[in-house]
């Protein structure tokens, strides 16, 4: 059976376990935090009151696991210590010398990976403190007796609300922390619909044999649970979340925060993601005390979810970037400069249609920024390699004029009969044009020879002898 769902839909409800309680009504919350506390391996706490089929569903649910049966207690103000821990060992106790009290733990909760304790806190409370110390220890310490605790996950149902029960001391209240899983079952509405509805779940309801799981695959969906990437970007956005729930008055202790955490992979993993995004930070409304705040919790999350989405588009695009190495020096052969000059605008383009909030409003002006003037001093390069082809060429052929004219002047000098003075003055003339055309895009660096040839062409030589 699959025990993930299709994960094109968010969902924090497992398949199996909806296919179990499936006639249950106004259920879905109770599917959505059983499915997250036995992904992450919490403790959880249905509170509520009696008659809406709180422990019926816990039953329906566990039921589904083929080759595990829950360690079910009900508790009561005669619920002992002993008790809670197998009873006493009598051998032990009758020992004629070194007489000890001590439990038989094979006989408790401990060595079961599935508890569920009915009207937990209804026990004494040197019960709950004994239990409170055992859940933080993973283990049961009564003096030299110690024994590990293998429980994964502990349900208690309770009439009581988590408030009330917490108002029964500090050791009492930091038990209550242990399970950070919390959700008051009762229904939104109670009309006729409603119970039209419940009667329709018990009655016409074709009772099939549920499909079910295994333990070991309940096991390899906690590990992967356990394996789920939160990156530090979508830590931050969690930081953010803590601190809204805070301000709303939830009450997330830095324990609480952590445990978080743990319902965040848990919704990732029920929806078959190795990584933690935005939405799977629903899961947290079932923190102690933050059902009051779910309205601001999903707000943030919603606003959070766009935040995120753009800061992972502008670190991408800045990581491709310091990947491709592009914002560096320019070469020195013009057409890599414009390729890369190609590859950058390209950049600048994804830069202009990113649509991002206040917060990365600077980084995303900043990287922009970036390329813009990376793209300008690409373009300069350009500018000045073409710059310097133009004023080699233009020094070869000024060497060539001038040398052409030296030997135009010797020639005249000379009476050399191959140049006629009329032929002299046109070659003369025709030097002195491109000379002059020249001018106007002169390179800088050419000026003195520019000069020394003009002063050739237009020199005393010529006007001595008429030219």
């Amino acid at each position: 059976m699959n025990v993930t769902p299709d994960s094109s839909e968010h969902s924090l409800t497992l398949p199996w376990v909806k296919q179990a309680t499936a006639s249950f009504v106004q259920a879905d919350e109770m599917r959505k935090a059983f499915s997250l506390a036995i992904t992450a391996g919490l403790n959880m706490i249905f509170s509520g009151p009696g008659g809406h089929g709180k422990s019926e569903f816990l039953m329906s649910a566990i039921g589904a696991i083929s080759d595990r049966k829950p360690y079910v207690k009900s508790f009561g103000q005669g619920t002992s210590t002993e008790e809670l821990y197998g009873g006493l060992d009598f051998d032990a106790l009758n020992r004629a010398t070194g007489a000890t009290i001590q439990f038989n733990p094979e006989l408790s909760f401990l060595p079961h990976e599935i508890a569920v304790f009915e009207e937990l806190f209804d026990a004494p409370a040197r019960v709950l403190t004994s239990l409170k110390d055992t859940l933080t220890a993973r283990q049961l310490r009564n003096g030299h007796q110690c024994h590990e605790m293998t429980t994964k996950m502990i349900v208690a149902a309770t009439n009581h609300s988590p408030q009330e029960i917490a108002e029964g001391g500090p050791e009492i209240a930091a038990l209550i922390e242990r399970f950070p899983i919390q959700l008051e079952v009762k229904w939104s509405t109670y009309e006729e619909k409603d119970f039209a509805l419940l009667f329709a779940s018990v009655i016409d309801t074709d009772w099939a044999e549920p499909e079910t799981v295994t333990w070991q695959q309940v096991a390899d969906m906690q590990q992967r649970a356990r394996e789920v990437s939160i990156s530090p970007l979508m830590q931050r956005f969690l930081a953010r979340v803590v601190v809204e729930l805070r301000q709303e008055g939830v009450m997330v202790s830095p324990r609480t925060a952590i445990l978080a955490t743990q319902l965040v992979r848990a919704a990732a993993a029920i929806n078959n993601r190795t990584t933690a995004i935005p939405q799977d930070a629903a899961a947290m409304v079932f923190l102690p005390g933050a059902r009051k705040a779910e309205s601001a919790l999903m707000q943030v999350i919603e606003e959070c979810a766009v935040e995120l989405k753009a800061e992972q588009q502008l670190e991408e695009l800045e990581n491709e970037l310091k990947d491709l190495n592009l914002l560096t020096s320019p070469s020195e052969n013009p057409e890599d400069n414009e390729e890369i000059l190609n590859m950058l605008a390209d950049f600048h383009e994804q830069a202009r249609g990113l649509r991002v909030t206040a917060r990365l409003s600077p980084r995303l002006y900043g990287l922009k920024n970036d390329i813009t003037r990376t793209m300008q001093l690409y373009r300069e390069k350009n500018v000045r390699i073409e710059q310097d082809k133009t004023c080699e060429t233009q020094r070869e052929r000024l060497k060539e004029i001038l040398q052409k004219t030296q030997k135009l002047h010797a020639a005249l000098l000379s009476y050399d009969p191959d140049h006629s003075p009329e032929k002299t003055r046109r070659q003369l003339r025709e030097l002195s044009g491109e000379v002059g055309d020249m001018y106007y895009n002169l390179h800088p660096d050419l000026a003195d020879l520019y000069e020394e040839v003009v002063e050739m062409i237009y020199g005393d030589i010529r006007t001595q002898r008429g030219i």
